[in-house]
């Protein structure tokens, strides 16, 4: 779909057009692209099973849309607790992509309970990709920076951030889960994120060891994120839906 939603929604269109077959369709860990995909797959009579996209408005905006996702009313409020709690931030400025639905949304749950636990939110800053680099030095001094970002922008927000003289703890959502990508990221020290699941060797989990495994027989020269298992769990749910139907 090439990142852009008028393709994403032709294309959606024309592969239920030539496999009318098809029951359901899974994928998009994008708000805006799953708005794209959804409507489409709705207006056909198929159901759409977004693996990422943590819009919690999605299933009132598009009919037979599912997430196999947490919403971002439930990361945004997890984040701001531990954001009180754990790190004793009382202040708070934040600093979002202005273009993306995901990071509207989430900034502005952050904010809400942020606030209901008796925070100080200083200023709130849009930012594009163009500018990302300007854009911190106006921050004033807080506790805690809130950085709702995509995750094409995090090698270039983070950097601009610490660059900007700001040593305060970074916390953001799942677009900052950018697994083994982060070893390419200027002076990431004391980033924070929320996400969907931890992968790593050490998780005790019996399910998450179990998918580590399995992944590792299947995909030998590749290591999962958070994102490959909402992607197994999607599919699963849809067989699942399949089969009982």
């Amino acid at each position: 779909g090439e990142t852009e939603p008028t393709v994403i929604a032709a294309r959606t269109a024309k592969l239920l057009e030539d496999q009318p077959e098809i029951a359901g369709l899974i994928g998009l860990s994008d708000t805006d692209m799953a708005l794209a995909a959804g409507p489409v797959a709705a207006k056909a009579g198929r159901l759409f099973l977004t693996s990422g996209a943590t819009s919690p408005l999605l299933p009132q905006q598009v009919p037979d849309l599912f997430l196999a996702c947490f919403g971002d009313t439930v990361q945004a409020a997890a984040g701001a607790e531990w954001a009180y709690d754990a790190l004793g931030a009382r202040s708070v400025a934040v600093l979002f992509k202005q273009d993306s639905a995901y990071a509207r949304l989430l900034h502005g749950y952050f904010e809400t309970r942020f606030k209901q636990l008796g925070g100080e939110v200083v200023v709130v800053v849009p930012y594009t990709l163009a500018d990302i680099a300007t854009k911190p030095a106006s921050l004033p001094k807080a506790d805690l920076i809130y950085l709702a970002a995509q995750p094409d922008d995090v090698a270039a927000a983070v950097p601009a951030i610490r660059e900007a003289g700001i040593d305060a703890p970074i916390l953001g959502g799942d677009g900052l889960d950018i697994g083994s990508d982060w070893a390419n990221v200027k002076d990431a020290s004391g980033v924070y994120f929320t996400t969907h699941a931890y992968l790593g060797a050490d998780n005790p989990n019996p399910a998450v060891k179990h998918f580590l495994a399995a992944f590792a027989k299947a995909y030998p020269d590749d290591t999962p994120d958070a994102f490959t298992a909402l992607g197994f769990d999607a599919a699963g749910v849809l067989i699942v839906a399949i089969s009982a139907a």
